[in-house]
């Protein structure tokens, strides 16, 4: 049996009061992450509102890259990023 790991689930927006898995598969994207990193090193996430228009565009943190967590510092404080304290976003 092989075993994937370092698998990330990104969203393409995230939307006002929805919960990570609430989201139509549509709207989630499989990627490494090195690739989400990448991905979050180049781009901004539209936050929606319940109608589906743009609130804001989210800034991700940029130690981080939205993870909230660095994965090598998993030994301190749970490895949280303490540029953005595990918030994902500046």
């Amino acid at each position: 049996m092989e075993y994937v790991f370092n698998n990330h689930i990104h969203h393409t927006y995230y939307q006002k009061d929805h919960l990570a898995w609430e989201y139509p598969d549509y709207s989630l994207v499989t990627l490494c992450w090195a690739c989400h990193e990448e991905l979050h090193k180049n781009k901004t996430i539209p936050e929606l509102d319940e109608s589906g228009n743009i609130l804001s565009n989210k800034v991700v943190c940029s130690r981080c890259y939205g993870a909230g967590w660095i994965p090598q510092y998993s030994h301190v404080e749970c490895g949280i990023c303490f540029n953005c304290r595990g918030e994902r976003f500046i």
